[in-house]
């Protein structure tokens, strides 16, 4: 018989998918992937395939720049993969996504 497809998964019917964002995961391990190089190291996803945050500091109440630490960056990169995430996946046919808390 034909084959089923689960709710959620888009009926692509040859068309062409948007990439996902380059802030996320999927995307940023998308870009490790088409990247060339002569050394080629197959990975997983890494916070180093992340695209740099933009500013890559944080304000202090006074006004001045302060280096982010390690899991501030992180957390900074998590949020801003969150809020890129749900355009993208109505992008390509996933109507909602409920954020998991």
């Amino acid at each position: 018989g034909p084959e089923r497809r689960a709710e959620h998964e888009p009926e692509l019917g040859g068309g062409v998918v948007e990439a996902p964002p380059a802030v996320t995961a999927l995307g940023a391990l998308r870009g490790h992937l088409r990247t060339p190089r002569d050394d080629f190291q197959p990975s997983n996803v890494v916070w180093s395939m992340f695209p740099p945050l933009d500013p890559p500091y944080a304000t202090t109440p006074k006004g001045k720049r302060r280096k982010l630490g390690k899991r501030e960056r992180r957390e900074a990169k998590a949020a801003r993969a969150l809020e890129a995430l749900p355009t993208w996946l109505r992008s390509v046919g996933v109507p909602s996504v409920e954020a998991a808390e």
